[in-house]
Order: structure tokens, then C-alpha cells, then sequence
């Protein structure tokens, strides 16, 4: 969505391109009462499948996931997807490369430190499954449908925030800080309840996932920095034993 007459600068952060902003939360374009009870429903589905909802079989997880982010997002924006996927640019590369080596840089700080504290870190309970092709395939699937999550979570609370604060970056603060403790929380079984790291790597530290979208305002940056990221932890279990 591009800026529109009344929109000022100033209501923008400096590391935004100002040319472009988020959609939904000041009806630009302008969504019904069912579409977000559609959005609701689809993060609501997304939680009850990683949480209560039992399927026959853990390969469906994936696409599951992917599914009740996908389609609730195409649905509120009547097919447009541009909305949210743009073609990547030659500044968007940069961006990727610094959001990969910030979140390795404050990952280690955060872990030492926790470590450091006599707290113990737990492993990623994925690292203990057959890294086969289906393995693989999934965590290419499974990623989008974690950032389609926390961009649906992070445009429905911002339009309620914006609603009754009327502040662009009050509501964009605060929806991000929501958005990254509902993620880390998430991910409270992989991590095998180890919450100092849940919160503040797992969580907190998916910022710099969530960064590379809000600035260039394309659900692909924040996708490709999350998916490298799961990459090189995944590949490096997969090698350690080797290397033993």
C-alpha cells in the first residue's frame, strides 16, 4: 500500500520506506467484520494445530499450518496477493544479510548470557528428527506458515491498537512486541520449556524476521531470513554427528 494524502512523514519509523505502508489498519483498503473474523480464525486454527489439534499424520502439520495462514490472508484481500509477496530487489538482499548476521550475533550474546546465568538452553526437538527429503521439504513449507502467522497476528493487532490509539507507531510497537512473545511462547514444546530462551531468543530475537518485513513491507524478505536462519541450524545437526 502506498502513502496516502495525510499520511505523514513523521508517522513513519526512519528505517521504513515511507512509500509504502502496511494494509488493513487505517482501511486502506478497508476490510468487513467477516474478514476479520476470518483473519482471527485462521490464527486461532494455527495455534489450536500446534497446541490441541491432533492429525494422522506429522507430515500434515506443515501444510496445515501454511494453509490456515494462506488462505485467510488471500481471502481479506480478494486474491490480491501483491499485498503481501512483491518481487525481490537488489536493496532487499542487503537487508537479508543484515537481519541474518544480527539475529546470529544477538542470538549468541542472548544464549551465553542465559547460560551464563546457571540456566539451561534446550535444542530445537526438530534436530532429533529423519533429516530426510520429506524432512526438508517441510521446513520450506512450515516456515511460510509461521510468517504468514505472525503477519496475520501482526496486522489484526495493529488495526485494533490503531483503532483505539490512533498512534502509527505506538500501534506498530506494540503489535510487534505481541507478535514476537505469542511466537517465542509458541514454541515452548520444541524448546522443552527452557522460557528464558523461548522469550528472549525464540521469541524477541524473531525480530529481525519481522524486521526485514516491516521495512520493506514484503512477506518474502522476512521468509527468506527466517527460512536461512532454520537452514544453518538444521544443516549444522545434521552434520555434527559426522563431525564427531
Amino acid at each position: 500500500m502506498r502513502m496516502k494524502i495525510g499520511e505523514k512523514m513523521s508517522d513513519f519509523f526512519k528505517f521504513e520506506e515511507a512509500n509504502t505502508d502496511f494494509p488493513f489498519y487505517n482501511n486502506k483498503p478497508k476490510l468487513s467484520i467477516i474478514d476479520w473474523i476470518v483473519l482471527l480464525a485462521g490464527i486461532i486454527l494455527f495455534i489450536g494445530l500446534l497446541e490441541y489439534i491432533d492429525l494422522p499424520n506429522e507430515n500434515y502439520y506443515p501444510i496445515a499450518y501454511f494453509l490456515v495462514t494462506f488462505l485467510p490472508l488471500a481471502f481479506i484481500s480478494r486474491g490480491k496477493l501483491g499485498i503481501y509477496f512483491k518481487k525481490l530487489r537488489k536493496s532487499d538482499i542487503s537487508v537479508i544479510v543484515k537481519c541474518l548476521i544480527g539475529y546470529y550475533l544477538y542470538a549468541i550474546i542472548m544464549v551465553s548470557l542465559i547460560s551464563f546465568s546457571g540456566t539451561p538452553t534446550a535444542s530445537n526437538a526438530a534436530l532429533e528428527s529423519s533429516m530426510d527429503i520429506i524432512f526438508w521439504i517441510n521446513v520450506f513449507i512450515q516456515i511460510m506458515g509461521e510468517e504468514l502467522f505472525k503477519l496475520s497476528l501482526f496486522l489484526l493487532l495493529m488495526f485494533i491498537i490503531y483503532k483505539l490509539a490512533k498512534n502509527r507507531k505506538m500501534s506498530i510497537v506494540l503489535s510487534v512486541l505481541i507478535t514476537l512473545l505469542v511466537f517465542g511462547l509458541m514454541h515452548h514444546t520444541a524448546y522443552a520449556d527452557s522460557w528464558l530462551q523461548i522469550i528472549f531468543v525464540i521469541g524477541l530475537g524473531s525480530v529481525f524476521y519481522l524486521y526485514a518485513y516491516l521495512k520493506t513491507k514484503n512477506i518474502l524478505t522476512s521468509y527468506i531470513v527466517h527460512l536461512l536462519i532454520d537452514l544453518i541450524v538444521f544443516t549444522l545437526g545434521a552434520l555434527a554427528p559426522a563431525m564427531i
